[in-house]
C-alpha cells in the first residue's frame, strides 16, 4: 500500500500512515464497569481526604464498610499514624466491631495484628480496589462539606475540626447512612443493623477483640 500511495504522490512515512489508518477504525463499545462486591463483614475501605492545607490544615478520615456502605467520618488536623489509629478506633466503635479485611496503609500492620484484621495496600484512584471509599469522599464533599462551609461563611465563620465533627455525626445518621445507594439498592443503616448474617454487614469478630479495638480495658 505504501508503494502505491507513493506513486500517487504520498510523501509521508510508514508510521504516519499507520496512525492515520488506525484512526479510521471505529472504536468498539466501552466495556461495562465491573462492580466488585464483598460478603457481609468482610471488608472496610479507608482513606484520607484533604480539605485544606497550609497553616490551618484540615483532613477527614473516611471508613466505609464494603457490603452495607455504612460510613464513618472524622475531621482531624493532621494525618499522623497516631491520629489514623485513633480514627480507626472511632470507626470500629461506630460500626460495632472489626471487619476481617482492611484496605489502606502498611503502617497499620501492628494495629491490625492487635485488632485482628488484615490490611491490604491499594493503588490510588483504582475503582477495583478502593472505589467505594473514593466515591463516598466525593459524596461527602458535595452533600456535607460544601453546604456547611457555605452556611458558616455567610455568618463570617470558618470551619474547624471540632465544628465539622459536631455536624458530621448528624449528617451521617440522617442523610448518608439512610440513603438508598445507587446501583445496589441498599440502605446502609438497614444493612448494618439487620440480624440476618446472610444479608447484613456483621463486622464483629468476637467480644474480646471488639473490647480491645474499642479502647476498653484489657480482659
Amino acid at each position: 500500500m505504501l508503494l502505491e500511495l507513493r506513486g500517487r504522490g504520498y510523501t509521508g512515512g510508514l508510521t504516519q500512515l499507520r496512525a492515520y489508518l488506525a484512526s479510521l477504525v471505529p472504536a468498539g463499545p466501552a466495556a461495562p464497569p465491573v462492580r466488585f462486591e464483598t460478603a457481609p463483614g468482610e471488608q472496610m475501605q479507608v482513606d484520607w481526604a484533604v480539605i485544606r492545607r497550609g497553616a490551618d490544615p484540615l483532613s477527614v478520615f473516611i471508613a466505609v464498610l464494603s457490603y452495607s456502605r455504612y460510613a464513618y467520618a472524622e475531621f482531624v488536623t493532621d494525618e499522623r499514624v497516631e491520629t489514623l489509629i485513633a480514627c480507626h478506633r472511632g470507626a470500629f466503635a461506630a460500626f460495632g466491631g472489626v471487619p476481617r479485611q482492611h484496605r489502606f496503609h502498611p503502617a497499620l500492620l501492628d494495629f491490625a495484628q492487635h485488632c485482628g484484621f488484615r490490611p491490604r495496600l491499594c493503588q490510588p484512584y483504582r475503582a477495583q480496589t478502593k472505589g467505594k471509599v473514593e466515591r463516598f469522599i466525593r459524596y461527602l464533599r458535595g452533600s456535607f462539606w460544601v453546604p456547611l462551609e457555605s452556611r458558616l461563611r455567610q455568618g463570617g465563620l470558618g470551619v474547624d475540626a471540632a465544628t465539622a465533627n459536631a455536624e458530621v455525626g448528624g449528617w451521617l445518621a440522617s442523610v448518608a447512612n439512610v440513603r438508598t445507594v445507587g446501583g445496589i439498592g441498599i440502605v446502609p443503616a438497614e444493612a448494618l443493623g439487620s440480624h440476618d448474617c446472610e444479608q447484613a454487614d456483621q463486622p464483629l469478630i468476637d467480644g474480646y477483640r471488639r473490647r480491645r479495638c474499642a479502647g476498653d480495658a484489657q480482659p
